[in-house]
């Protein structure tokens, strides 16, 4: 009868330690699923903020911030004059202001700095 009552201790003891780990696991899971969906729905916002650019303005502004190369090299990637890279990432910050503001321009260039990603929408 004691060796009864210790068996189902133990039986309990394992059930209440592996309803947590199962608890924690479906925590991460969770916390998984929602990070890749925010990720994906930020992709989602990025890729349709840059989309008003051309394929030239995005690649332009990609070499300029997140390669971080100066004009003269741009000039010789993208085979145009330094001042023609030059008025071409000055219009694609303009063209991005007046479609997102000053406050999510900054953030959208922190996003492709930190993550280096280029879409191409």
């Amino acid at each position: 009868m004691i060796d009864l009552a210790r068996k189902e201790q133990k039986i309990n003891y394992f059930d209440l330690c592996s309803t947590e780990d199962t608890s924690t696991i479906d925590i991460t899971i969770l916390d998984d699923i929602i990070d890749a969906e925010e990720s994906m729905l930020l992709k989602n916002k990025v890729e349709e903020i840059l989309g008003c650019l051309s394929e030239q303005q995005r690649e332009a502004l990609f070499i300029k911030y997140a390669l971080e190369l100066n004009y003269e090299e741009i000039s010789e990637i993208l085979q145009i004059n330094p001042n023609s890279v030059k008025k071409l990432i000055y219009r694609s910050m303009k063209k991005l202001r007046q479609n997102i503001g000053d406050n999510h321009l900054t953030l959208l260039l922190i996003f492709l700095l930190n993550c280096n990603i280029y879409f191409n929408p």
